[in-house]
């Protein structure tokens, strides 16, 4: 029979198993896939793990946060909660879709820059861009650069124009609040 003293060890022992081990066994549980001796249907990443460059399919590439420049590896529902849809991760990273609105056998005119708003055209576009958001690259893809009495220049466009004046608004009206003037940057069209 145990005295007094050990029964109170053997409590303390028992409560720490119950209150310690048995939640952290079900979360490592949870964790691998395993539960009650049976293999989950699939096991969820935990996107964070992964670099933005090796994001799992199952995950999402986006800003951390709205004020944010850089790109991490997070959950599709978090990407989609701070507006960082799916039409918008598809346009990340990708070279500026450009159209030359003259056409030149002997001059190549591209927009030269991958990100912001102050366009630049020339012949030596991009082979590849930054993983880096500036505000303003969602307008990016609508500038359009054109050969026009033989100079390599910006060629006006509404469509961009419209996109840039929004997100100028954006930056007057948010000039001290980065996680507005992202928000507000993310219905500019």
């Amino acid at each position: 029979m145990l005295n007094k003293h050990q029964r109170k060890i053997f409590l303390i022992i028992l409560i720490f198993v119950v209150i310690i081990l048995v939640p952290l066994d079900v979360y490592l549980a949870q964790r691998c896939g395993f539960l009650d001796g049976r293999v989950s249907e699939k096991i969820k990443p935990v996107c964070g793990e992964y670099s933005s460059e090796n994001c799992s399919s199952d995950c999402a590439v986006c800003p951390p946060c709205l004020a944010c420049s850089s790109l991490s590896c997070q959950t599709k529902e978090f990407c989609d909660g701070l507006g960082f849809d799916n039409k918008w991760r598809q346009g990340i990273g990708r070279e500026p879709i450009v159209e030359e609105p003259i056409a030149s056998s002997t001059i190549v005119c591209k927009v030269e820059n991958c990100h912001g708003l102050d366009i630049k055209c020339g012949s030596n576009p991009p082979e590849a861009c930054t993983m880096m958001y500036a505000l303003g690259d969602k307008c990016l893809p609508l500038a359009t650069c054109g050969v026009v009495d033989g100079e390599c220049q910006v060629v006006k466009n509404v469509d961009f124009s419209a996109c840039k004046a929004c997100v100028d608004k954006c930056l007057t009206d948010f000039q001290d609040d980065q996680p507005g003037m992202f928000d507000c940057e993310s219905d500019c069209q």
